[in-house]
């Protein structure tokens, strides 16, 4: 399997740990795909938003390496391709401008989610603690949300009021 992460993960944060190793350590797979770096940010955010939803399956949280992502994405396969995994790709790609054009883009990766909207129309039972509390991931930067989950997300802004917010600095030096 392809992913770093091949067990069930105990806790949201063991999920931004792995996004955060795919941002700092993987960056580099996105210079397999040079043609995504002449991308505007909104360019790259319209690209990866694009990209199939695909949820990880009930239980099990997926955080997948941007090369492989991408390797699956333009070999027109299906893999699971949720927020976790937009985020680390995302985080590649600011990390890339950074280190290539001497961009300054900071980030963080945002934890948050609407308890109890969507613990109303969930059934929770048989799920790990981490996913009780119903969570989104995705990147800050430069303080503006980066998003491209889903097709009616807005570049520049939060798909929803967020009562559980959390937030995780991440280097994209």
């Amino acid at each position: 399997m392809s992913t770093l992460s091949l067990q069930k993960l105990k806790s949201f944060e063991q999920t931004v740990n792995y996004i955060k190793k795919n941002i700092t350590e993987y960056w580099t797979d996105i210079l397999l795909y040079p043609e995504l770096l002449q991308l505007s940010p909104f360019q790259f955010f319209r690209f990866i938003q694009r990209c199939p939803y695909v949820a990880d399956p009930k239980g099990i949280e997926f955080v997948t390496r941007p090369k492989i992502l991408l390797e699956i994405y333009f070999s027109d396969n299906s893999f699971y391709f949720d927020c976790d995994d937009r985020t680390g790709l995302s985080g590649a790609y600011f990390k890339a401008r950074n280190k290539l054009f001497g961009e300054k883009n900071t980030g963080k990766i945002i934890v948050s989610g609407e308890p109890q909207a969507v613990k109303k129309t969930m059934d929770l039972s048989g799920l790990p603690h981490y996913i009780n509390v119903p969570h989104h991931v995705y990147l800050l930067v430069n303080g503006y949300s980066f998003d491209p989950t889903y097709p009616e997300n807005q570049y520049g802004k939060k798909l929803f009021k967020e009562a559980f917010y959390k937030e995780y600095p991440v280097n994209l030096d």
